[in-house]
């Protein structure tokens, strides 16, 4: 196995187990939004996470496209940017998740 051949493996499973704790956050987020918050903010929040989970699944469909090609450099560059992508989903699912330890404290 070659390390280039390695380094698209890494990065298809870190996507692979990525997406599906980026997809249970989303999910929690929007229950949350839906028992609590306002419609319009309601309504907000969600297309946010609407919007950025197409643009991950575009980056991981391009990736694949591309491995399926045979194209091992455009595959890692698609896989990386879905990773990026994936984050930041998540961040956006988990609010809290960009603050720090002792502000999480201060919060309760």
């Amino acid at each position: 196995m070659t390390a280039k051949h390695h380094r698209l493996s890494e990065l298809c499973y870190a996507a692979e187990g990525l997406s599906g704790t980026t997809s249970a956050a989303a999910l929690r987020r929007v229950g949350s939004l839906a028992g609590s918050a306002p419609t319009g903010r309601m309504f907000g929040a969600i297309a946010t996470l609407t919007e950025l989970s197409a643009e991950a699944a575009g980056s991981l469909a391009e990736g694949h496209r591309s491995m399926a090609g045979g194209d091992a450099l455009a595959a890692r560059e698609k896989l990386a940017d879905a990773i990026k992508r994936l984050n930041r989903l998540t961040a956006s699912a988990i609010p809290d998740l960009g603050m720090e330890a002792a502000d999480r404290r201060k919060k309760g």
